[in-house]
């Protein structure tokens, strides 16, 4: 009971944070939704816990280990839909590779506001820390020595 009830309180507490992200709902509908009907089920599991915090009668309810083992099995399913979502985009940019799950997710949840994608430009291209931004526009790189190699504007009338 107590592993299943561990097991379950670890993978909601990962895809907790994870499936509170506008962007990751809507490219993860379902999983999404399926995260939902787990969390609730868990949370009112907590609160009855918190309500009675004894060890025995909070492991007594009927049918508690059956809720907390389908849980757990559709949490797993969960998770490997988002870790092939993740690959998805590892394929499409190779260089999400070299960051972790978290790290990953922490950009496409934050593509909207370059600047907090800024900490993990160092593990995607070698010595970039930092990136000068007008606008929209990515002005400039700058390495970790402080070196700034400036970008240049793309005309939309210019041909190649």
């Amino acid at each position: 009971m107590l592993d299943e009830w561990t097991l379950c309180q670890r993978q909601w507490m990962y895809l907790e944070s994870i499936f509170t992200w506008q962007d990751i709902i809507r490219q993860l509908p379902d999983e999404s939704a399926m995260f939902s009907q787990v969390s609730k089920a868990f949370v009112a599991i907590m609160r009855r816990t918190s309500d009675n915090p004894n060890c025995l009668a909070s492991s007594a309810y009927a049918g508690l280990k059956d809720t907390l083992q389908s849980c757990n099995a559709t949490l797993d399913k969960v998770n490997k839909q988002l870790e092939s979502y993740l690959e998805t985009k590892r394929v499409a940019f190779p260089r999400f590779y070299f960051l972790s799950n978290d790290e990953l997710i922490a950009i496409l949840s934050n593509q909207k506001n370059h600047h907090l994608v800024q900490p993990h430009l160092r593990k995607c291209f070698d010595n970039l820390v930092k990136l000068e931004f007008a606008d929209k526009d990515i002005r400039a790189m700058i390495s970790a020595e402080g070196e700034k190699v400036p970008l240049g504007t793309l005309s939309k009338n210019k041909t190649p």
